[in-house]
């Protein structure tokens, strides 16, 4: 996937945080323990997601994709966005994409 601008993650952000909205957000086990470690939870992380803004963008060269670090005076969350096609299994009809937001690790600002 392209990168995306600042704009464009911002409205993705807001879509995947959104009720019924067809984009998922997806945690890592990392992100997880990351999240307890500083007394965080996953709400926490997609309240980041909704209000904070774009801090940082990263090529992550090893996984060959875009990173993105959202941040609040509180806290920062590290996503990327992953378009795959889907399986042509019901719901999904053959070469539908399906777009999912993974966030990879959060920290807090004590």
């Amino acid at each position: 996937m392209d990168e995306l601008s600042a704009d464009q993650l911002r409205a993705l952000l807001k879509d995947a945080t959104s009720i019924g909205s067809k984009i998922s957000v997806r945690f890592t086990t990392h992100a997880d323990e990351e999240l307890k470690k500083d007394g965080k939870t996953r709400r926490d992380a997609i309240n980041v997601l909704r209000g904070g803004f774009v801090e940082q963008t990263e090529w992550d060269v090893s996984r060959y994709e875009w990173r993105y670090r959202v941040s609040t005076s509180r806290m920062s969350v590290v996503v990327t966005v992953d378009s795959s096609e889907l399986e042509p299994e019901p719901p999904a009809t053959a070469g539908e994409t399906r777009t999912v937001v993974v966030v990879i690790t959060a920290w807090s600002y004590r």
